[in-house]
């Protein structure tokens, strides 16, 4: 303010003051907007409208400052100090609710501006920024399952949180070809073929899960058994127990059908008895002949290939191809057995594909397919026929080449496969076996018709060469399909002059499923029991960890439980629990007054008449039924004779049961003494008149002789000497007439020593076997009889 006088006047003159101003800066940041995903700063920016602009009329867009909060910022200068703005952040200078601040007229933003420090920062629309913990999520085991609700979350927040236990896997159908374990190998391409069945001599093989069995005529007849449970161990022979003979060749081929080793003969000239033998296991010493046939007429040769369905003679088929080339080389030759009711037929084998079946044909039957067989021999390929004998289905050679034997078709963990064994002597390599996935087919017959040219080589997911083959004429092959205890196919393949091997198969191993714990903290306090529930987040981060542990899965076990029929007759062993193939051995011990007759299973077949059988545990439980019986008794014939006729009475004579003890006598007629009862082939039973005789269980005669009682005590002319006497050692006595024979008895009247065929004038005898005593000597003469004492001292 300026002061003006004037002639005295006082004149006051206002000047107006210029306003006091300063900037005005403000930063924004807009990190939570582009986490919403509401804002992009590639695409967006931000101004600011308020009261120093006239709300958006002079834009004011804000610079990013590129920091880690996305904060924009702008500075407004010379706003006067002390004035009071209003204004809101906008994207896109847009007032639209869903992006401008404080939306559908919320208040705006105000600042008072000071003379300095005029620097303010703000949240977009004041969200803060979420504060955000981590949740870490563990599996105890790692492999034990999932787990799900892993993340960021703010304190206090409600998270869902869920264990997932592993359930398994499933293994791949079949097995897998790397799983593959060799158990024993003779092959020649191992270079150990045995000098025993190294020649043209070695027949047939067979195969029973556990025990290679394998016929040799070389130096004589044998059936030689390798366990491929212990390859180290010496092989041995089955005992042919006497009963192995006759033929052309006494064996030639061997099968084994559930506990039941058999084996045939070979026969081709008219009047040969050909034969199925049976033994009950590698120990039965006792095997028993199940099948003669004679043959009838010429062009018939059976035996070089036996093939079992079932087990015969209980049920099954015994089935012979018949080899007489050329005029019979396509037939089988077939008894059926049925509750001991046996048929025999000929199934005459017309394939579609090949000339005829040839030499070493055999039939296998299909688990699970009761009706329908598979077969094979060296002139065709691998065919299908029916429980009538009609071939419905043969290989043509470019798909499964003609020699490849013994054909097997078997399932295992969801596959199906086909094996046989291929003998092609003329081939440098024309000894292996091979294995093929059929799976593919509604069934058996149709996974076979699917084959082809074009895919047989894909299916082969095995294929063993047994090394260079023995370039001679019709050798065949053998091949055998079994399993484990633990259910795993097991493979025997057998050549002619190239030695076998056993292989076993296996799927991978399934990895066990598991079950949910519990879920714990760091500490390992237990923090929920269930697989799924809601957590409440701390304001911290925090590991929880899911706990599992592995599902144990105990094989399923199977019940076999035996009635024993009728009830007290007998007992058995064998009853329990089994695993699924796990061998069973039951034995049947008849009771007093009974004999054990059959086992019999729940539909009252007969399985087996042996007291003790062994088969594998089927995947059921099972009932079997131990049938005994009371057998009648059976009388046998006790026939008495007296020697000399009319020289004696005797008593006893009749029938009796075997075992029960008989009371016989003999009674000298006058003139007569009683010697001793013999048999009737003269041997010596008893020397007392009268015993208790045991009847045997057979007919049986005895013969009560006598002599006669002309006895001279005086001495007679006849230089009869008895010397030394007494005695100790040896008696001498001679005499000038021939002695018939001598009596020693003692002074009750029992004949201890006797010799009746002496028939000389000189003879000695040890008395060693007689007590201290005296004794009399009975000498016999053609005519008489002279008695005389005897002494033994000790």
């Amino acid at each position: 303010m300026d002061r003006l006088f004037l002639d005295d006047v006082f004149v006051q003159v206002v000047i107006p003051q210029e306003p006091q101003v300063a900037d005005l800066t403000l930063n924004v940041r807009m990190i939570v907007w582009e986490e919403l995903g509401i804002f992009d700063p590639a695409e967006d920016y931000v101004d600011v409208a308020g009261t120093f602009n006239n709300w958006g009329e002079t834009p004011l867009v804000l610079t990013a400052l590129n920091d880690d909060d996305l904060t924009y910022t702008i500075t407004i200068p010379e706003l006067e100090v002390g004035e009071t703005f209003f204004f809101k952040f906008r994207i896109n200078g847009s007032w639209d609710d869903d992006t401008a601040e404080f939306p559908f007229g919320g208040p705006p933003r105000e600042v008072v501006l000071q003379d300095s420090n005029n620097t303010y920062s703000y949240w977009y629309n004041d969200d803060l920024p979420i504060v955000l913990y981590e949740l870490t999520l563990l599996a105890n085991p790692e492999n034990g399952g999932n787990v799900e609700g892993a993340g960021n979350y703010q304190s206090g927040e409600q998270v869902l949180l869920t264990a997932i236990p592993f359930e398994g896997d499933e293994s791949e159908p079949g097995f897998n070809p790397e799983n593959t374990a060799i158990l024993i190998d003779y092959t020649a391409g191992f270079e150990s073929l045995p000098p025993i069945i190294n020649d043209e001599l070695t027949r047939g093989a067979s195969f029973d899960g556990r025990y290679v069995y394998i016929v040799s005529r070389k130096n004589g007849n044998f059936i030689y058994v390798w366990d491929s449970d212990n390859p180290s161990s010496e092989h041995f022979s089955l005992d042919f127990g006497g009963v192995v003979e006759g033929g052309t060749w006494d064996i030639s081929d061997v099968q084994v059908s559930g506990t039941y080793i058999y084996a045939t003969n070979m026969v081709m000239h008219v009047g040969e008895v050909s034969k199925v033998y049976r033994w009950n296991g590698v120990n039965d010493s006792n095997p028993e002949v199940i099948l003669e046939f004679t043959l009838p007429d010429h062009n018939i040769r059976l035996g070089d290939a036996l093939s079992i369905v079932g087990t015969p003679p209980e049920n099954g088929k015994i089935i012979m191809s018949n080899f007489a080339w050329p005029s019979n080389a396509s037939e089988f030759f077939v008894w059926n057995f049925d509750q001991g009711n046996i048929t025999n037929e000929i199934w005459p084998i017309d394939p579609e594909n090949a000339l005829r079946l040839g030499q070493y044909g055999r039939i296998n039957a299909i688990d699970g397919e009761p009706d329908l067989y598979v077969l094979s021999g060296a002139e065709m390929g691998i065919g299908l026929i029916n429980s009538s004998g009609e071939l419905i289905f043969d290989t043509s050679e470019d798909i499964i080449q003609f020699r490849s034997y013994d054909p097997n078709i078997f399932e295992y963990n969801g596959a199906r496969y086909l094996s046989y064994t291929v003998n092609r002597e003329w081939e440098n390599q024309g000894v292996f076996f091979e294995v093929v996935d059929i799976s593919e087919g509604t069934d058996n017959l149709d996974a076979l018709q699917n084959l082809t040219a074009g895919n047989i080589n894909d299916k082969k997911v095995h294929v063993h060469s047994f090394g260079p083959a023995n370039p001679v004429m019709w050798v065949g092959a053998c091949n055998s399909v079994r399993f484990s205890n633990h259910g795993n196919p097991r493979i025997l393949a057998f050549s002619l002059l190239s030695g076998f091997l056993v292989t076993e198969f296996s799927a991978d191993p399934v990895e066990p499923g598991y079950e949910f714990i519990n879920w714990t903290d760091p500490e390992n306090n237990i923090v929920n029991t269930e697989a799924q529930f809601t957590y409440t987040m701390p304001d911290y981060d925090i590991t929880l960890t899911a706990n599992f542990e592995p599902i144990i899965v105990e094989p399923e076990v199977f019940t076999l439980s035996i009635t024993v029929s009728p009830e007290n007759s007998g007992t058995t062993t064998g009853a329990g629990e089994y695993l699924a193939g796990e061998q069973v051995n039951i034995t049947a011990i008849a009771n007093e007054g009974y004999e054990f007759v059959e086992w019999t299973n729940q539909d009252g077949n007969i399985i087996s008449t042996m007291d003790e059988y062994s088969f594998a545990m089927p995947e059921e439980n099972l009932e079997i039924f131990a049938n005994f019986i009371e057998p009648e008794p059976e009388y046998f014939n006790l026939i008495l004779l007296v020697n000399p006729e009319d020289s004696g009475v005797i008593t006893g004579e009749g029938e009796y049961e075997a075992g029960e003890m008989v009371n016989v006598t003999a009674t000298a007629n006058e003139g007569y003494i009683f010697i001793n009862w013999t048999d009737i082939e003269g041997f010596e039973v008893n020397a007392n008149s009268s015993f208790d005789f045991q009847m045997p269980q057979e007919n049986k005669t005895l013969v009560a002789n006598f002599d006669l009682e002309n006895i001279f005590d005086e001495i007679m002319p006849l230089g009869l000497k008895i010397y030394p006497n007494p005695t100790s050692d040896i008696v001498k006595i001679s005499s000038d007439q021939q002695i018939q024979k001598i009596f020693v008895m003692d002074i009750f009247g029992k004949v201890v020593y006797s010799n009746q065929t002496v028939y000389d004038f000189y003879l000695d005898f040890n008395t060693g076997q007689l007590a201290t005593g005296s004794y009399f000597i009975q000498i016999h003469f053609e005519n008489f009889i002279i008695k005389r004492a005897l002494q033994v001292l000790r």
